[in-house]
């Protein structure tokens, strides 16, 4: 089987034509026999190490690998050189190992359900309360704000969360907005009326943290004060790239599909 082959099984899936502009190959050449497809958030150093040892030249990313949309490298960097021969060895790295890089993103999340959504619910055990119709929204049987970060922290592998709101209150009716969306976006959720906790990947937080400080001290106090839970652009993505594994692998018998997890690219200094 081709690398073009799988990525045509891929998106007869998909419900839309895919957006070009996003869901691309950034390296690469699909006219290769495929030897295996390595899913991840996006492309690291210990990503490529990993696609490797696996003999997985095929590479699934959400994520862009260099620094900004463009793969082109010429005009990448502007005066800035390093940028430009940072990301030159990253891919003569990639090319060297006959690696292709393909990015899906957009159709990855356009898929019915959305692919990150149902991937983060299944890993985290939360699939079982999602009724696709409420959309990004479940409900679990109540527990405290606290218990439910814990839980998100191990099944995520993170060391911590960032919260606005309580940690002791109760919660049950979870909203999930992962990767990066905007400020209104989660603004319009959190003032739904239909969520008490919301967990997201990134935040606006000038926007949305002082919105959730400023209701929860002016609201009538029997009416039950809403939370952020922000775990981090890559954590929130990584459950729903490994999701792939579990949906690619009957699509494509005798080709090894699996996932590499990624470390975080900072460490915590409290």
């Amino acid at each position: 089987m081709m690398i073009a082959e799988v990525l045509e099984i891929i998106y007869k899936r998909m419900p839309a034509p895919r957006d070009k502009a996003v869901d691309r190959l950034l390296v690469g050449e699909v006219s290769r026999a495929v030897t295996g497809v390595l899913s991840a958030a996006t492309v690291t150093h210990a990503v490529i190490d990993e696609a490797i040892l696996r003999r997985a030249n095929l590479i699934l990313t959400y994520d862009p690998i260099f620094y900004g949309e463009e793969v082109d490298l010429a005009g990448r960097g502007g005066e800035h050189g390093d940028v430009r021969s940072v990301a030159s060895r990253k891919l003569e790295r990639l090319n060297d190992a006959g690696i292709a890089v393909f990015r899906f993103c957009e159709a990855w999340r356009a898929h019915e359900p959305d692919g990150i959504l149902a991937g983060t619910l299944k890993h985290l055990g939360f699939a079982r309360y999602w009724e696709r119709r409420r959309g990004p929204v479940i409900e679990l049987p109540p527990r405290t704000v606290r218990e439910l970060t814990d839980h998100l922290k191990a099944r995520l592998d993170i060391p911590s969360v960032r919260l606005c709101g309580d940690l002791e209150a109760i919660c049950a009716r979870i909203g999930f907005l992962l990767g990066n969306n905007a400020g209104d976006e989660q603004l319009e959720m959190l003032a739904s009326g239909e969520i008490d906790v919301l967990v997201v990947g990134e935040t606006v937080e000038w926007q949305v943290c002082e919105y959730i400080r400023d209701r929860n001290a002016y609201v009538h106090p029997d009416t039950p004060p809403v939370h952020l839970i922000v775990v981090g652009r890559l954590a929130s993505v990584t459950l729903g790239m490994r999701y792939i594994v579990d949906w690619l692998t009957p699509k494509i018998p005798g080709v090894p599909v699996s996932y590499a997890p990624i470390a975080l690219p900072y460490s915590y200094v409290l």
